[in-house]
């Protein structure tokens, strides 16, 4: 394999090796390095073999200092392109990047709701709530009322809170009533026309827990009026 790569395909998958292997230093330059060599595409041919397990290595190891630092580490993965694709390596690889993050002994996870409170994107706070909701079972309620805590008065409050309800309609595990009413109660007594539609939608493919389909089905139906959201017995009284 060595001898077909051109020498700038050697010097990339030399480089690349010695952060797989966890033997170049865990810092800021050895990762916009790294950025710099997978935005070439005449690179691809040395960085398809590894994939996400790159900066796997790299996160494992890295020591977050403050939350500036872990923006900055962030930033650099966001801002940083995969050759032609359009995505982000963030983007390409967010499924690992947000497991790592919250594995790391150094990333505190009040960083990785504040950021994702005032900065993070649509994709970004879709992330971490999937992580969330797979992963953290026993602690999940804990977690998220942490999450609606630190995310109350800031930019991505309502974002956060709707995406919440939406993968709670769609996990038949997650049996908290009383949070999702809270979010209810506390973000959406007044809520908009987009929002409305969209836990509409969330509510017609719900495979939610019947605690919660009922707490999303009497909200559902005091903010639209429509007869479609009333409850089976209440169905019942109007028909007899």
């Amino acid at each position: 394999m060595a001898s077909k790569l051109s020498s700038k395909q050697l010097k990339a998958r030399e480089f690349i090796l010695s952060v797989f292997r966890k033997e170049a230093p865990a810092t800021k330059p050895t990762l916009k390095k790294l950025m710099k060599v997978y935005s070439d595409t005449d690179n691809s041919v040395v960085t398809e073999k590894y994939g996400e397990r790159l900066i796997s290595s790299f996160l494992s190891i890295y020591k977050f200092k403050s939350y500036k630092d872990y923006q900055d580490i962030l930033n650099i993965m966001k801002e940083a392109s995969v050759y032609d694709t359009g995505l982000t390596y963030y983007g390409n690889f967010h499924a690992i990047i947000t497991k790592k993050l919250f594995d790391s002994e150094t990333v505190r996870v009040e960083w990785i709701i504040e950021q994702m409170s005032t900065k993070g994107s649509m994709a970004e706070i879709n992330n971490i709530l999937v992580y969330l909701f797979k992963r953290e079972k026993e602690n999940l309620s804990e977690l998220l009322n942490d999450v609606l805590q630190i995310t109350q008065y800031t930019k991505n409050e309502k974002l956060v809170a709707s995406t919440i309800v939406r993968h709670a309609l769609f996990d038949s595990k997650f049996k908290d009533a009383d949070l999702i009413q809270s979010i209810f109660d506390r973000e959406f007594s007044k809520a908009d026309e987009d929002v409305i539609r969209g836990i509409e939608v969330y509510f017609r493919g719900s495979r939610a827990h019947k605690s919660v389909q009922v707490v999303v089905r009497n909200w559902l139906y005091t903010v639209t009026e429509k007869d479609e959201y009333l409850p089976e017995e209440a169905k019942d009284i109007f028909l007899f």
